[in-house]
């Protein structure tokens, strides 16, 4: 082989080295592409969905306060998070989408009022009925749970319940100390729970009507700010 072919063949190796080199630089610089909605919904469940496109095979993680929840994008790039509003805690949340040594970050806003929502459904959790005394200046909330046999009771919206533990059954009559005050409850007719007779020592008779805790904890405004 002579020089001048010995030359050439040297040259086409090194510029293809080069080029492949080149080509693998390149892929390593590379930016990983992130796409998420500004905004992301509570639904009324108390749940949100969060979707975006990355690049295919990314990991996506996103942050919402006290939990972190990932997934991997699919092989067109989209992905889906689900968001557990319990662990919802701030009004604008973080998503990671990595891969290889690539790594790209956004944020998602949440408006405040479906946090409130959030934090409603994820109290309310805890009871199975409530009942509300409105007919008077300052309303009362009864928060029940009578799988545990418990009542908290919320004066004017207070955050701070009166919590206590009651003997026998809201059908057939309970009764529990709040406070050191002897309490005696009752559903106003045998089969209708929609309203609860309320007997508290020295006070007058009060009837209190049904309401979901779901509904009573958002409309009073029970959860903590």
């Amino acid at each position: 082989m002579n020089n001048w072919t010995t030359g050439v063949r040297h040259l086409v190796l090194g510029s293809l080295s080069l080029l492949a080199a080149s080509v693998l630089l390149t892929g390593c610089g590379q930016k990983l592409s992130l796409d998420v909605p500004d905004t992301v919904s509570i639904a009324q469940t108390g749940d949100g969905v969060l979707k975006g496109k990355t690049s295919a095979g990314a990991k996506v993680a996103i942050d919402t306060g006290k939990k972190t929840t990932s997934t991997t994008a699919d092989k067109k790039g989209k992905f889906t998070l689900n968001i557990d509003s319990s662990y919802l805690t701030q009004t604008t949340t973080k998503v990671t989408a990595t891969k290889g040594n690539a790594k790209e970050t956004a944020k998602v806003k949440v408006k405040r009022a479906d946090i409130e929502r959030a934090k409603a459904i994820t109290l309310s959790r805890k009871y199975t009925t409530s009942y509300i005394v409105d007919s008077q200046e300052i309303p009362t909330v009864y928060l029940f749970n009578e799988k545990l046999k418990t009542v908290d009771q919320s004066v004017d919206g207070s955050h701070d319940f009166n919590h206590a533990k009651y003997k026998g059954t809201l059908e057939d009559g309970a009764t529990f100390k709040i406070g050191g005050d002897q309490f005696s409850v009752h559903h106003h007719a045998p089969g209708n729970s929609f309203e609860l007779i309320v007997d508290e020592s020295g006070q007058p008779t009060q009837v209190a009507r049904e309401m979901d805790p779901k509904i009573a904890i958002e409309y009073y405004r029970l959860y903590t700010e």
